[in-house]
């Protein structure tokens, strides 16, 4: 089976050498070779999740200013974001759509579908923003006492 990586390669974006190495460094730090790309800067978190999107059948979406309903992000506790790199972005009452850099996760897909006791829409975010966005939105949220 062909790596969909060599998408990037048949593209244009990066050189078959440059994904080599990104193969290289995954194996050597032990993390995935989308990783690599972005860390070597080959491609930028954006093109990967895009990329990604498309080639598993989610939607893609930007969390950079992107303000969420402080009632949407209350349905997923601060810890289990941060926990599961993931960001509530939407809610319609029977479901929650989940922001996600791995929306095959099918570990963390059970979790939220537990927790929260409604389906769960996977959406494709990169890693970076939705740190970013777990930040800003829980960093404003106020603690009770």
């Amino acid at each position: 089976m062909r790596d969909w990586l060599e998408r990037f390669v048949d593209d244009g974006t990066i050189g078959e050498s440059q994904l080599e190495e990104a193969r290289s460094m995954a194996a050597n730090l032990g993390i995935t070779p989308e990783d690599a790309l972005v860390r070597l800067g080959y491609i930028s978190g954006g093109d990967l999740g895009r990329a990604q999107a498309e080639e598993f059948g989610y939607d893609y979406i930007e969390l950079e200013g992107r303000q969420i309903p402080h009632s949407v992000i209350e349905l997923v506790t601060e810890s289990l974001a941060r926990e599961n790199l993931v960001i509530p972005i939407e809610s319609d009452g029977d479901s929650v759509v989940i922001a996600m850099n791995n929306p095959n996760n099918i570990e963390v897909l059970d979790k939220l579908r537990f927790v929260l006791n409604r389906d769960i829409r996977p959406v494709m975010a990169p890693l970076e923003s939705i740190t970013a966005a777990i930040n800003r939105h829980y960093g404003q949220s106020e603690t009770e006492s």
